[in-house]
């Protein structure tokens, strides 16, 4: 058996929203041509590239009998080639086109979650004499299925 939970699910369609950040789309920026699962970091040859890293999520049942899931999932994109000139604007860069990508997307992926937020963003700047630039941004995915069935919505 292969089934999917519903977790899994809205991860699928987080990452290809991430996909769509690429110029033929009107980006300025081709880093939606790498993005992976679950990563910390990139080889030189995987530049620029993104990772959709899922976190913890806290569960409870709500008032309606369904089983309330609260999943942290956060953004990291490294992009090389910066100068020292723009590493804030390169930053600022990926910031707004990541958050373009996810928030022009429907926010509870086709009926599977109840909500998605943007909470926060922070820029990683280069180690002296590099020129890698790095942003770390969070989400928290609210969503809701039938108590003890993970791969089932809970429509009350």
């Amino acid at each position: 058996m292969n089934k999917k939970t519903v977790r899994e699910l809205i991860l699928v369609k987080f990452s290809e929203a991430m996909k769509t950040v690429v110029k033929a789309r009107g980006f300025t920026l081709d880093i939606g041509q790498q993005v992976h699962r679950s990563r910390r970091g990139f080889f030189e040859n995987e530049l620029p590239g993104a990772a959709l890293n899922d976190g913890p999520q806290e569960t409870s049942v709500d008032d309606y009998g369904g089983e309330k899931s609260v999943m942290e999932v956060s953004i990291l994109a490294v992009f090389k080639e910066a100068t020292e000139d723009t590493f804030s604007i390169l930053a600022n860069s990926l910031f707004g086109e990541f958050s373009e990508a996810i928030g022009s997307s429907d926010p509870t992926w086709g009926e599977l979650a109840d909500d998605t937020q943007c909470i926060g963003f922070a820029p990683a700047y280069p180690e002296d004499g590099t020129t890698t630039v790095g942003i770390d941004i969070q989400f928290l995915i609210t969503y809701t299925t039938v108590i003890g069935d993970p791969y089932t919505v809970f429509k009350p």
